[in-house]
């Protein structure tokens, strides 16, 4: 073990501006102040070091409006005037920022050992200093410039005021200005060369490396010609990284710039400074200039000048890649080399590292230090990028993970002492070079002192810095050791004792560097919370919560489980009173599954922590369990293997258990679980899911002795349990289990085989919705226009493109079986004739069960002649048509009930009347067929969804949205009738129900159903009727009809349904607020969305309406058992197929008025209007209700829903 103790010394940096009351004002009267308002003296020292096109020396700040003025000149030249107190004035150090300021003398200027080879006319200092920075004699090269006071003179000079052989001299109209010497490069290196004009810049490119850095450090400009002066794309001067070399290469981006001239327009070179950046840039490194054009918006080229593959020009990468989205990483595979001359520089402000490695020495220090050393060049870093600071880290690893010691020591020294070191441990060192950046560390270089030492007068030559060690415990000691431990002894538990640790140093010195007093523990406590976590036949899990111990000398190792069994025992070949141990792995595992223990018996299991083989800890409390038994062996018998539903039981068959006596024992019971399934889908039960509601025992027998079936629902106990009745609403899935003696819960369920989704059984239970069908093909009374034919895949959806068609009710198709031809026809059966001259043929007659619509009604060879008017003779050989025409006829005084079609002519006359109305006699006629209009479009009410329809005119500009007329009955919608408002050009129209629920400020309207209507030919204009494929929504009295356009481009289309705006005597109507001018179609909309105005609507829609029970239905005793129940109700006499077809009653019983929970639930024939619940709890009150029902395609559609008043019992 060791004794160690450091001292670590570090020194905060500051980065404090020179500052103080009142404003500097500039030596030269002109340009020298950049003006902006800013919220703070902080803000407006942020937006001096962010400055791009000079740099900023200085600030003043008005502290009443947040005048923020940016200087070129600093208190070298500027003075300080304090006759305002509103103004603070504030100096920018070296610290902020990377660039270093110009620097100047007041009254001072060059004349003398210099060369003036550029003079310029302008009176603002900041662009005479632009000038020197874009200065292009390359025979010369500026390094300061001569500016006159307050005229317009402005001098580029090749030598600074320190150079040799220059002095400068007084003049007060004059003041020269020393460019950083980071920038004055006379060196004819390939960054700083001179940059040419190579053109306009070419089209746009998307990537480019050029040229090297070369010598690390951080950029700080960019010189550049400009290529574009007008219409460039967003161009990037960046520095790219290559790690590897060949296929492997990579190249990352390490820093970039967006290029913002403030006029490009006048060409020429220009010099933008990057803001702050503190990425290390390395000698090596490459240039890049690239150029973003994400839109391709055709942006004619780069802002800076190059010149492409011109021989002499050095080599580029350039990106393969013609898209322009900017990248940060790229592979060999991705660029290819050609040769490039680019009008682009960097300037790389130098870091300055140590002359070579650090040197420690034990020079004039004691034990527990040591002296480090190091050189730094003696040019004076203010030439180059300022360096502030050397930071000297110690640690005692190669990787410094851990660092012992740290300080600061400023740039004047050279040397330091690390003190508080431990004498016998070695350590590592390293020095870095730390730039002040804004008050933090800026890292760049990092030396390390070649090899680690001790803090004593001694060299390390092996692993360690003494010559021995001696460890003392009591009265006894372990010594001659080379290193520090470890050291092994014993001492009992429960002593006290002292450590000491005695080191002899190579030196011949004597140190004690570790003393202690030392009481070992005693035996650990016992494991608390022990737990049986998981149980089988032969295995149990057991676990723990770990013991917390704390000791110098020992550590728990590991847990060891002690399992014995008990006297308590199912299986006769256990031997009592037998002891196992089980050992965990390890002390961090605090649970132990045992395995390959006996089934049916009860054990005991303690647990207590191991110190080594023969220390250990108190053991836990005991903790008593029984592994499960043996799973029976389960089998069916062939004969018996049958799930038989019934109309209120389902009959299941109980397995054969073969296992052995022996594992018998352990059982008392065999249980029947029942799942009651919210679906038809196919599920296994677990234990768990038993909630007594709809999973739930619904008998239990003995293991030996139970009959081979049950009848599941029969209403009888069995072993305690009842036998509750089912739902023939619903499927179950009837499973068995056995309950074991030792056990609390059924252990695992088996579905019983064939039962895993079963019903009962009873009248009409399913509803068939099946098309009379036969071999051969259907040919229609009518030769012409009875057939719309298409191509298919099967018969299947032949008859579903005979359920969707929206301009004619299909009655029957014809469907081919070699080639998929598929007939839709107008006619069935009624009048067309069945053909078996082609067995390639089937026909089907669509059920009034296959969706909403009723067929038109005829009688083959009839029509319609006396005690009729025929008040409309149409020409159309096609019946569709002339049904079509019946549709749309507007002859209110007479209204269209039935048509009378030629057989094979071009007659079709509109018939007032139908054949069962009183007065009418169809008569026999084989030139002739009447068709009756479904009674659901018959209505010669003056109802306002049905009223006529009238052509108000184009429809005009589309409009959103559009509520009008109300439903008037409860029922289905099967049809839309309207008038053509523009014939072409029209936007999507759609017709739809709404629904208003709540009234004034709260009331909500929202969607219930809509169509899109697609008239076959819009151009002839006219009326049009168009049937709905099928919808299942019932709407309700007082829906409202509504007519919208969606315009998603703004096209200015119009609708396709005529109207007409506010007009005296119209509807009223809600209009979707005319500010929300955009064309989505919504599903809800409140009160503040609409407002309302007139429109007269050609539109009207048709309603199945739904029939209906006269009253509440009923509850009585009358002729029936204990247990049962009469239910009786009325229902409309008027002939069913006047109507939408009701075709069943559903009665359901519950015990709670919410029919959350059906007791029993069945469907009962149209011709009956009573029938009895049985197998009800005498003692149970029950609701009931009756509903009429829709056979829809196979499925139930319920259309209305009566209660019986008052709650019952199913007693007398």
């Amino acid at each position: 073990m060791h004794h160690m103790l450091y001292h670590c010394m570090f020194s905060g940096l500051t980065c404090d501006w020179a500052s103080g009351v009142g404003r500097l004002d500039p030596y030269i009267t002109s340009g020298s102040i950049k003006s902006l308002s800013v919220n703070s003296e902080d803000e407006c020292r942020a937006q001096c070091m962010q400055q791009t096109l000079f740099i900023c020396a200085s600030i003043n700040y008005g502290t009443d409006d947040g005048t923020c003025e940016l200087l070129a000149e600093n208190t070298q030249t500027a003075n300080i005037g304090s006759s305002d107190s509103q103004w603070r004035y504030s100096v920018r150090p070296d610290c902020a920022g990377i660039w270093q300021s110009w620097t100047a003398n007041k009254g001072n200027f060059l004349n003398s050992g210099v060369q003036k080879y550029n003079q310029r006319s302008t009176s603002d200092l900041r662009d005479c200093m632009s000038f020197c920075l874009r200065d292009e004699d390359i025979s010369y090269n500026c390094s300061s410039i001569v500016k006159s006071v307050s005229a317009d003179q402005c001098e580029i000079v090749n030598k600074r005021s320190d150079d040799t052989g220059v002095t400068p001299e007084k003049h007060l109209d004059y003041r020269y200005f020393n460019l950083p010497l980071w920038y004055s490069d006379n060196s004819a290196s390939t960054t700083n060369t001179n940059i040419s004009n190579y053109g306009s810049g070419g089209a746009a490119f998307m990537l480019l490396f050029n040229y090297k850095i070369e010598a690390d450090g951080y950029l700080v400009g960019w010189k550049y010609m400009i290529g574009h002066s007008t219409d460039y794309c967003d161009s990037y001067a960046a520095i790219w990284r290559q790690t590897g070399e060949g296929n492997s290469a990579v190249f990352n981006l390490i820093t970039e710039t967006l290029l913002t001239p403030e006029d490009a327009s006048t060409r020429g070179i220009r010099f933008q400074f990057v803001q702050n950046s503190t990425e290390v840039v390395r000698k090596g490194d490459f240039l890049a200039l690239y150029v973003e054009d994400l839109s391709n918006s055709g942006c004619t080229g780069n802002l800076v000048s190059f010149r492409p593959s011109r021989s002499g020009d050095p080599s580029a990468y350039i990106r393969k890649n013609t898209n322009r989205d900017r990248v940060d990483r790229l592979t060999p595979s991705d660029v290819v080399t050609q040769t490039r001359a680019v009008a682009l520089r960097a300037y790389i402000a130098k870091i300055l590292k140590l002359s070579g490695d650090p040197v420690s020495s034990h020079t004039d220090v004691s034990p527990g230090e040591i002296r480090i050393t190091w050189e730094f060049p003696a040019t004076a870093p203010k030439q180059e990028l300022t360096t502030t600071h050397f930071k000297i880290e110690c640690s005692d690893n190669s990787n410094y993970k851990t660092i012992m010691s740290s300080k600061l020591v400023s740039l004047d020294y050279r040397e330091t002492v690390i003190s508080n070191l431990n004498i016998q441990q070695p350590y590592y060192a390293r020095v870095s070079t730390v730039r002040n950046y804004n008050g933090e560390e800026l890292i760049q270089d990092v030396s390390t002192i070649s090899s680690r030492f001790c803090a004593g007068k001694y060299d390390v030559e092996a692993d360690d810095c003494v010559s021995s060690v001696t460890l003392t415990y009591g009265s006894e000691q372990l010594s001659n050791q080379k290193k520090t431990g470890p050291w092994n002894f014993t001492k009992q538990q429960g002593v006290t004792f002292e450590l000491t640790i005695e080191v002899q140093l190579r030196d011949g010195h004597e140190n004690i560097i570790w003393q202690d007093t030392y009481t070992t523990s005693k035996a650990p406590s016992s494991p608390n919370g022990l737990t049986v976590d998981t149980r089988t036949s032969t295995s149990v899990t057991i676990s723990w919560y770990p013991v917390v111990y704390i000791d110098k000398i020992y550590s728990i190792q590991q847990y060891q489980v002690t399992c014995m069994t008990t006297n308590n025992t199912f299986n006769d070949s256990v031997t009592v009173n037998s002891v196992r141990y089980h050992n965990t792995p390890g002390s961090a595992i605090t649970s132990l599954t045992i395995e390959s223990l006996y089934s049916q018996v009860e054990y005991s299991c303690t647990v207590k922590a191991l110190l080594s083989e023969n220390e250990f800890g108190e053991s836990s409390r005991e903790i008593v369990f029984w592994t499960k038994p043996e799973e029976p062996m389960l089998t069916y018998s062939n004969d018996d293997n049958i799930v038989t539903p019934s109309e209120e039981t389902i009959t299941v068959p109980l397995p054969n258990i073969t296992s052995s006596n022996d594992i018998l024992k352990g059982y008392d019971s065999m249980k029947i679980v029942v799942e009651k399934l919210s679906s038809r889908k196919k599920r296994s039960i677990t234990v768990d899911s038993i909630d007594n509601v709809t999973v739930y025992i619904t008998a239990s027998f003995p293991v030996t002795n139970y009959s081979s079936s049950l009848s599941v629902g029969d209403n009888q106990i069995y072993g305690g349990y009842w036998n509750r009745p089912l739902d023939n609403q619903y499927s179950y899935h009837i499973a068995v289990g056995f309950k074991a003696k030792t056990e609390d819960d059924v252990l695992k369920l088996t579905t019983i085989p064939g039962a895993e989704s079963v019903r009962c059984e009873f009248e009409s239970a399913r509803l068939p919705c099946d098309w009379t069908s036969g071999v051969g093909r259907l040919d229609p009374y009518i030769t012409s226009g009875s057939i719309k034919t298409l191509s298919v895949n099967s018969e299947d959806e032949c008859r579903a493109q005979c359920m969707q068609q929206t301009s004619f009710i299909c009655a029957s198709i014809n469907y081919r079986t070699d080639d998929g031809n598929c007939q839709l026809l107008a006619e069935n059966t009624q009048t067309a004739t069945i053909s078996n001259s082609d067995s390639q043929w089937r026909y089907s007659v669509r059920p009034d069960c296959a969706g909403i619509w009723q067929p038109w009604t005829a009688t083959r060879g009839y029509h319609l002649n006396s005690g009729v008017q025929k008040y409309s003779q149409t020409s159309t050989s096609d019946l569709r048509d002339c049904m079509s025409f019946c549709l749309q006829d507007e002859d209110i005084s007479y209204n269209c009930s039935s048509i009378v079609k030629s057989v094979s002519g071009d007659q079709c006359e509109i018939v007032n009347k139908r054949s069962d109305d009183t007065g009418v006699t169809p008569e026999v006629n084989t030139d002739y067929q009447y068709f009756n209009l479904p009674l659901w479009y018959s209505d010669n009410s003056d109802s306002a969804t049905n009223t006529k329809i009238i052509n108000y005119g184009s429809a005009g500009a589309a409009f959103m949205l559009l509520f009008n007329y109300k439903i008037e009955a409860d029922g289905y919608l099967v049809g839309w009738k309207y008038m053509i408002g523009h014939s072409t050009d029209y936007c999507d129209s759609y017709a739809a129900i709404w629904r208003q629920t709540g009234e004034g400020n709260s009331a909500v309207f929202n969607l219930i159903t809509e169509t899109l209507l697609t008239p076959e030919d819009v151009s002839t204009g006219g009326i049009r009727f168009q049937f709905v494929q099928n919808s299942t929504e019932v709407v309700r009295k007082g829906d409202f009809l509504a007519l919208y356009v969606e315009d998603l481009s703004n096209s200015g289309c119009g609708n396709l349904v005529s109207f007409r705006p506010d007009v005296d005597g119209d509807p009223s109507a809600y209009i979707r607020y005319p500010s929300n001018h955009n064309r989505d179609r919504v599903d809800r909309l409140t009160l503040s969305d609409v407002l309302t105005q007139l429109r007269g609507v050609a539109l009207r829609a048709y309603i199945a309406e739904i029939l209906k029970l006269s009253g509440d239905p009923e509850s009585s005793h009358r002729n029936v058992s204990p247990g049962e129940i009469r239910i009786t109700w009325k229902f409309p006499a008027a002939p069913l197929n006047q109507e939408l077809t009701t075709t069943h009653f559903r009665v359901e019983c519950s015990d709670n008025s919410n029919f959350n929970t059906i007791i029993s639930s069945k469907l009962v024939s149209i011709d009956y209007r009573e029938t009895v619940i049985s197998n009800l709890n005498i003692q149970q009150p029950y609701y009931a209700r009756v509903s009429t029902v829709r056979n829809y395609n196979g499925e139930e559609l319920t259309q209305d829903v009566s209660t019986v008043g008052s709650r019952f019992c199913a007693g007398k």
